[in-house]
């Protein structure tokens, strides 16, 4: 293909390419956690499993600039990319391909057919090691790491289930490359359990799947998104387009360090720059490879991508060895589609692609499961345009994977309304069974005020009948039921048809008692404070007038005093 037709492929315009921070949820913090927390009979048992050789992989420094650069020259090529699952990237003056054939040479794990059996796999949730280990309940990529940070070296789990948790472990952080608060497959935690189902898994059809939908969208409209207005003596040297903004990221998942090793195959002048080093010559490639640091975007920029007649590899093909590895059967039947010379290819020329019996059903193969709920449970399944059951590409259930994730969305979306709404209504009819509680205590007091004013009122308390009651009792400290009498003048008082004036001394316990001091007086009602009674003794000295105005009024029938 020629340079201009190759320019005019790119997804990307050269002139709007941007820098931008990567960040790249394959972990291999996996590893190390495996490496000290497992026995060596665990660590034997591992290795024995279809991720085993993924223990001797050497550091891997995830190089995010490396791979930016890559993705940024990502080319659309006509009939080719509407039947394959292949990712055509201009570097120099030709086209680098990554497809399902560099990724399992370089990662070494399966490409293979689903069963029929696959479907119902994926509907399961409720496995033994969930129930046993995370009590049931949904389980984050978090919550496995924690189990192996705090699992003590005498601690009573059997070997193999170690292993297997130590299997999920390595497959949600390094090669699926999930967000750790995310929910786990629950699926493969079923699927684990056991273990000879689980190593004859297509884990490559799997991972790659998952790894070819983010590397394929994650910079999908970012170029417009990136773009800002600038003059043009503000033009950042060594960079090839306009100045951007500082603190842009985008992510990017799935098993990118696969993809950085491929990079480096196919593009040998990075290991001349330092930043990758063979350290082996073996199956697979990813065994071969250390990569020790990166450099800034400008700097690849410089040293590398600014060359035009760099070597590049435009397809990596297998080594002797490589084709005797179990893991090649099922891709030896892939064939690179490679671009024509003179021009796009056209629909003779391509030759048939990455295609898979993938059902209908098994269409949530790499779907990120957020809240633990398998997509099963929540999503219809996707028409794919009137097509006839049978092979699909990938790129098909990649569509199907988004439309199902959209879907996902607005669900969550429904439900949140939906819980706000019922939230709403709880607080509702809270405040109304409060204003019915307040009501109902308001009434039960009414009502013991009512019944105390009515044992009250059956009593005929006049205070000519009270002093009556009490009067062959008139005395200095005469107690009464709750009251206190005291005589004003000396206990001589045959010559009074009355008895004297009394003081009534309320107890402090009855005091501040409305219904108590005066019955016949409604408690709800504020009255002004009445001066208290003056208090006689025997000993108190009488004025003779005052005497004689308490006979006179004792004595008179028409009280005129």
């Amino acid at each position: 293909m020629s340079g201009n037709k190759l320019l005019e492929s790119l997804k990307i315009k050269e002139c709007d390419r941007f820098p931008s921070r990567v960040s790249g949820h394959c972990n291999w913090e996996s590893i190390r956690l495996i490496k000290s927390h497992l026995t060596p009979t665990q660590i034997k048992l591992f290795k024995a499993t279809c991720f085993g050789h993924f223990l001797d992989v050497s550091d891997m420094v995830l190089s995010g600039q490396f791979c930016h650069h890559i993705l940024l020259r990502e080319c659309h090529i006509k009939n080719v990319d509407n039947n394959a699952s292949s990712l055509w990237y201009h570097v120099g003056n030709g086209l680098i391909l990554f497809s399902p054939v560099e990724f399992n040479l370089v990662c070494g794990l399966a490409f293979a057919e689903y069963s029929e059996s696959t479907s119902e796999l994926f509907k399961q949730t409720n496995s033994r090691l969930r129930r046993t280990y995370f009590q049931g309940s949904k389980v984050k990529v978090k919550m496995i790491v924690d189990w192996f940070r705090n699992l003590g070296p005498n601690n009573k789990i059997s070997d193999d289930d170690v292993v297997k948790l130590a299997l999920i472990l390595l497959l949600e952080m390094t090669l699926v490359g999930k967000d750790d608060r995310t929910s786990i497959l629950y699926w493969a935690l079923e699927l684990v359990d056991d273990l000879e189902a689980f190593n004859k898994f297509p884990w490559g059809l799997f991972i790659y799947a998952r790894t070819f939908n983010s590397l394929s969208t994650c910079l999908h409209g970012r170029d417009d998104k990136f773009k800002i207005k600038f003059n043009d003596d503000k033009l950042e040297e060594n960079v090839d387009g306009p100045v951007r903004r500082k603190g842009e990221k985008y992510n990017v998942y799935g098993f990118l360090t696969a993809f950085q090793v491929w990079a480096v195959e196919a593009i040998p002048k990075w290991v001349t720059l330092g930043y990758a080093i063979r350290v082996n010559n073996v199956a697979p490639r990813i065994l071969n490879w250390q990569c020790t640091g990166t450099l800034s975007y400008a700097d690849i920029l410089k040293t590398l991508f600014k060359f035009k007649n760099i070597t590049i590899y435009r397809t990596l093909g297998p080594t002797d060895e490589e084709t005797r590895m179990p893991y090649w059967t099922g891709v030896d039947k892939l064939k690179h589609v490679s671009p024509d010379v003179d021009g796009c290819v056209g629909e003779d020329d391509v030759e048939d692609g990455f295609q898979d019996d993938v059902q209908d059903d098994v269409d949530d193969v790499a779907h990120d499961d957020i809240d633990g709920d398998h997509p099963t449970k929540t999503f219809k399944k996707v028409d794919v345009g009137g097509q006839k059951k049978g092979p699909i590409t990938l790129e098909q259930v990649v569509k199907r994977l988004d439309d199902m994730q959209a879907q996902q969305n607005a669900m969550q979306e429904q439900q949140k309304a939906l819980q706000n709404q019922m939230t709403s209504m709880q607080n509702s009819v809270m405040d109304e069974m409060r204003m019915g509680f307040l009501r109902l205590t308001e009434l039960i007091c009414l009502n013991k005020v009512a019944e105390k004013l009515n044992e009250e009122n059956t009593t005929d308390f006049s205070h000519d009948d009270y002093i009556q009651d009490y009067q062959p009792s008139v005395s200095h400290g005469v107690k009464s039921p709750g009251l206190v009498v005291v005589s004003e003048t000396s206990a001589d008082v045959t010559e009074l048809t009355r008895p004297p004036k009394l003081t009534i001394r309320v107890p402090r316990d009855r005091k501040r008692s409305a219904v108590t001091v005066s019955p016949y007086i409604d408690p709800t009602v504020k009255r002004p404070r009445k001066p208290k009674l003056s208090e006689f003794g025997s000993d108190t000295k009488v004025d003779d007038e005052i005497v004689r105005s308490m006979q006179a009024w004792i004595s008179d029938n028409k009280n005129t005093w």
